[in-house]
Formats: structure tokens, C-alpha cells, sequence
């Protein structure tokens, strides 16, 4: 069975024209493997990993969920492990194509345009529950306090997407998917749905 672990919840906030701004970080454990999602940009990683038990040199991947830096500065603390997108796996300067799951795991990746064009989610089933890491296909700023319906998550914010429409058709897409959401910027949220 696969194991999700957040190891830091991310931040967002602005002061005037600047973000301030570090990914969530998750870890995902499957079988052998060891998978970093988003290892974001803020300093500690180490120890907060060390505080789950969590060693850089086990990782094996790292999944970039989309190319802003502030979700993948901190990939270079993964010196053992290849570096995955939506598309690709990259080792070295060699680039091969990926299907639709994580490679020799059960997780599958879901391309979430939107926010970027490139943006790519993942869903994962863990102790009975299917969790999507969502990256910034839903976040919202330090303090906001979300609805956990899926019609109150469809409506969440995001004046930084290149294309709203895209990104709501993104959402709706894995909504109905998921039990569980970790954003890319805030805290994971169980998805409320009403009694059948």
C-alpha cells in the first residue's frame, strides 16, 4: 500500500507587487520507492524530511508538478533521483517519455492545464482514501480558509493562471477522483461530499 506524507504544507502571500511563496512537499512511498512531489524553494527540507524519517539519498524520483521555480528549487538536495513531469523522465541529459503513471507504482499522473500548460497532478490510494496532489491546480493564500465542496473548490481564485478556463475545466476533470486534495500552496483538505 501506498504511503502520502506532507512534509511541509505550502505558503503564499503578497506584500504589495511580491509573493512570497514555497510549494507544499509530499512524499509518497510506494512499494521501494520514495517520491518527492514539489520540493518547493524554502530552506529546512532536510531536517523537516529527517523529522519523517525521510533521507534525500532514498529518494529515487522527484515529481515537478509545473515550472515555477518556487515548487523545484530545492531539487538539487536529490542528488540519487531522476527528475519527472507530466511529459518526461529526465536522467542526466536524457529525456524519455512517460505513460500515464509514475514508473513501478500505482500512481497515476493527470495532466491539469491551467495554471501552466504544463501542469500535471497526481493520484495516489492510500490507506483507502485516493489523495491528489494537486499542485497549483488548487492553492490559495496564507490565511484563506476554503470551502471542501467540490462546487466551493471549483470557485477558488487564481489571478495567476494563464487560462481560468482551462484550469476550471482541470479541476472539474479530477474533482470527482479524489477524497482527499493537498494544494500546492495551504493545507490538505478532505473533499465534502453530500450523503447518498
Amino acid at each position: 500500500m501506498d504511503e502520502v506524507l506532507v512534509i511541509r504544507n505550502g505558503h503564499a502571500r503578497r506584500s504589495g507587487s511580491t509573493w512570497y511563496a514555497s510549494s507544499t512537499v509530499t512524499v509518497v512511498r510506494s512499494g521501494r520507492k520514495t517520491l518527492v512531489v514539489d520540493p518547493g524553494c524554502s530552506g529546512n527540507l532536510e531536517d523537516q524530511l529527517g523529522k519523517a524519517s525521510v533521507w534525500p539519498e532514498e529518494v529515487g524520483m522527484v515529481f515537478i508538478t509545473h515550472g515555477h521555480p518556487d515548487h523545484y528549487l530545492n531539487v538539487s538536495l536529490f542528488k540519487e533521483a531522476v527528475i519527472l513531469d507530466g511529459t518526461y523522465i529526465y536522467e542526466e541529459d536524457r529525456q524519455t517519455p512517460l505513460g500515464g503513471m509514475v514508473p513501478g507504482t500505482g500512481i497515476r499522473i493527470v495532466q491539469t492545464p491551467g495554471h501552466t500548460p504544463d501542469h500535471a497532478s497526481l493520484l495516489v490510494e492510500s490507506a483507502g482514501l485516493r489523495h491528489l496532489i494537486a499542485g497549483d491546480l488548487f492553492w490559495w493564500e496564507d490565511g484563506a480558509l476554503p470551502g471542501s465542496t467540490p462546487e466551493a473548490l471549483l470557485g477558488l481564485p487564481d489571478e495567476t493562471a494563464l487560462d481560468p478556463s482551462i484550469l476550471k475545466g482541470s479541476r472539474e476533470s479530477v474533482l470527482n477522483d479524489a477524497d482527499l486534495l493537498i494544494p500546492g500552496h495551504g493545507q490538505m483538505v478532505r473533499i465534502a461530499r453530500p450523503s447518498q
